[in-house]
């Protein structure tokens, strides 16, 4: 009997930590896959209420990376709602944008896989987005 008891014990606190650590796993992962032959820096990812533009990481080529999108921790307290915006300068320095995510709340979850196919003489890159988001259910 206290074999038992141990046994269901042990599973309850492991449960217990397992639902914990899967509560606070990021929500939406954005992957940057550069197909270009050459690295690519100077990305940031931004959106409504972010606390700060959040930086891509060096992409070398024919390499990814993945980015986690956190908005309970990387945002601020009056975020709800937002697109994901992927950002960078050109070679005169102008600021181009491409949407990740078109829509999100808090809580949902999802991916987005962007792929780097080109840059041009300019520095403009040719980019395909496919996201898919799934928003969080409201109890009623």
């Amino acid at each position: 009997m206290r074999k038992y008891i141990l046994v269901l014990m042990i599973m309850t606190v492991v449960g217990g930590g397992l639902t914990v650590y899967l509560l606070f796993q990021p929500n939406l992962v954005v992957f940057i896959n550069n197909e270009t032959d050459e690295e690519i820096t100077g990305l940031t990812l931004t959106y409504d209420e972010v606390k700060s533009d959040i930086t891509v990481p060096s992409v070398q080529p024919g390499e990814d990376e993945s980015i986690e999108i956190s908005p309970s921790e990387q945002a601020k307290d009056s975020f709800t709602e937002g697109s994901l915006v992927l950002q960078y300068e050109d070679n005169s320095g102008e600021t181009h944008s491409e949407t990740v995510f078109e829509h999100f709340e808090l809580g949902s979850m999802g991916d987005a896989e962007v792929i780097i196919t080109d840059k041009n003489e300019q520095g403009v890159f040719t980019i395909n987005v496919d996201e898919e988001v799934n928003k969080p259910e409201l109890d009623d």
